[in-house]
């Protein structure tokens, strides 16, 4: 017989019929999570599937999120560059009305925001990192 090891103990997996209908079930779970709590991220999803008895893969419950666009938009905290409460005079704007008739007639300079402790943090510890100092 002419028949390879690997052909001969091949065991198809269940029908594709079954694991859609498995799927089917697990995005009405994922679904039903969702609605009851619609902040929730596919972590805690996952968290809360596996709370139920559901033993699922996170990978698999962020897919079935993607396609259902349940997934929930994070919001990014915004730094705060400028004080506008400060206790400091606000000069006015001199070029406000001014017309600009040649190059070189007015300069305009910005500070720029650059972010400091976690450059000297890190600076820190790289000095108590040294054993001896």
């Amino acid at each position: 017989m002419n028949l390879s090891r690997s052909s001969f103990y091949y065991k198809p997996k269940g029908n594709g019929h079954e694991r859609m209908k498995a799927d089917a079930d697990l995005r009405d779970r994922i679904e039903a999570i969702c609605l009851e709590s619609p902040r929730y991220g596919y972590r805690r999803v996952t968290h809360e599937l596996r709370y139920k008895g559901c033993h699922v893969n996170h990978k698999k419950v962020l897919k079935i999120m993607r396609e259902s666009d349940l997934l929930c938009r994070v919001r990014r905290r915004r730094v705060k560059t400028t004080d506008l409460r400060h206790r400091f005079p606000r000069y006015p704007n001199l070029i406000k009305g001014m017309v600009i008739s040649r190059l070189n007639q007015v300069w305009l300079s910005d500070i720029t925001y650059i972010r400091i402790r976690t450059a000297l943090f890190t600076w820190r510890r790289y000095w108590t990192l040294i054993p001896g100092r």
